[in-house]
């Protein structure tokens, strides 16, 4: 069984708390902000979105199961079961509570369980959950990378997850939401709408009569660039 270690959990789920891990003697260090260790130690919102990725996972798939990369009735109920009655202790701290839960979301499969099944299966998930309360340390906090094999999931069903992703997906998420930062109310980067600016001005001084020459000089850009403008000019008009 994997576990995860404060590192892991700030790298992978708060990438914008700045920690800095502690260092051998000597060494300069940086505390992370109070409010920053608060959020970090807030388990309950690491195990909601656990919670909510398996049953998005099961939403996903129909109520199948993905084995060899096909989706079959049957195969990996038990183990997502267990999942969920496991981060629902965790997130509820209610046993029976998460047990009913847990019985719940059994019926969003194609071919349930039954009830006694359920049980059997998902029962080392409520031991787990004692241990965690009488020691800090959880048993069964699997890595991203461990759920993805164990539950077959797909790149594309990843997109559709909050944490059971990927290092590539993780990844690709980061680099969208530069993308967006980027961007301007009217998608556009801060170089586009540099260029329609230029664009526009060019379009106004030529219509008011001035030469090449004369708008290049007076922009400060090159005449090669607004014969360029004027070809596009007449092309598209």
């Amino acid at each position: 069984t994997e576990r995860y270690n404060i590192e892991e959990i700030i790298t992978e789920y708060f990438p914008s708390i700045n920690y800095t891990k502690t260092l051998k003697k000597g060494q300069a260090s940086k505390k992370p902000k109070k409010s920053s260790l608060t959020k970090l130690f807030n388990t309950y919102t690491l195990h909601n979105a656990r919670l909510i990725d398996v049953a998005k996972l099961q939403e996903l798939r129909r109520g199948f199961c993905r084995v060899g990369g096909k989706l079959v009735p049957t195969g990996q109920r038990e183990l997502m079961c267990f999942l969920y009655r496991y981060y629902s202790c965790l997130f509820l701290q209610d046993e029976e509570e998460a047990l009913r839960q847990t019985l719940e979301f059994n019926q969003g499969f194609v071919e349930p369980l039954t009830e006694k099944e359920v049980v059997s299966a998902t029962r080392s998930a409520e031991k787990a959950f004692q241990e965690w309360q009488e020691t800090g340390r959880g048993k069964y906090n699997y890595r991203n990378a461990t759920l993805i094999e164990l539950l077959g999931i797909l790149p594309e069903e990843q997109r559709e997850l909050k944490t059971i992703i990927s290092t590539e997906e993780k990844y690709r998420r980061n680099n969208e939401r530069r993308q967006k930062k980027r961007r301007d109310s009217m998608g556009m980067t801060k170089r586009e709408r540099e260029k329609a600016e230029t664009v526009a001005k060019v379009k106004e001084l030529k219509e008011q009569g001035l030469t090449q020459g004369e708008i290049a000089k007076k922009l400060g850009i090159t005449q090669q660039y607004v014969s360029k403008i004027f070809k596009d000019i007449k092309k598209y008009n």
